[in-house]
């Protein structure tokens, strides 16, 4: 197999592509089971789109930046997690934090904990009791019987408002950050923010 270049934002460009495709597909499902599998499977494509995004934007903001390049290669090297290059690249490279408190940092982190909860599943082998049956060994499945379109839609919407709070801290202002999406996910400008 050969070696492919292309530009760094093409990947970041399709996990989205793929993300949004997947949820217009959901929109248009009558399917409850189907909806619900494939509301799981954008919960797990957004966190990952963002993971994909941080890895490819940060790199070239290293190859830009000499300082920057130290904190980023080193972590991608010790493959650290998404919550650490989170928490630490936008502090040390774009001198500000996302704030998990609140806003888009705070429905991240739940995003990305309710993936983790979908991704690495344990089974809570739970016992019911109704009238004289006893049934042991349930499994709670709350999360994934919890999912629908929405969950799904706000799945992306929550993973490109992070991605825009990183352009944020960058420095790019509010009419530059709807071209930079568009740039770097694929997020189509709306007609508004051409004014």
């Amino acid at each position: 197999m050969g070696q492919y270049l292309s530009s760094p934002n093409r990947i970041p460009w399709l996990y989205f592509g793929a993300l949004r495709r997947m949820c217009n597909e959901i929109a248009a499902c009558d399917d409850d089971r189907q909806v619900k599998e494939d509301a799981t499977v954008c919960v797990i494509l957004a966190v990952t789109a963002v993971d994909v995004f941080l890895n490819t934007y940060f790199r070239v903001i290293a190859s830009e930046d000499s300082a920057a390049a130290e904190i980023i290669v080193a972590d991608l090297q010790a493959r650290k997690s998404l919550e650490h290059k989170l928490r630490t690249w936008p502090a040390k490279v774009l001198g500000g934090q996302i704030d998990k408190s609140c806003g888009p940092g705070r429905e991240f982190d739940e995003l990305r904990r309710l993936r983790n909860r979908l991704v690495h599943f344990t089974s809570a082998h739970e016992t019911v009791e109704v009238d004289d049956i006893r049934i042991k060994g349930l499994a709670d499945t709350s999360d994934y019987d919890s999912l629908d379109v929405d969950s799904a839609v706000g799945a992306v919407e929550t993973a490109e408002a992070v991605v825009r709070e990183i352009f944020r801290l960058k420095g790019h202002t509010a009419k530059e950050i709807p071209h930079v999406l568009h740039s770097w996910i694929g997020r189509e400008p709306s007609p508004s923010s051409e004014n």
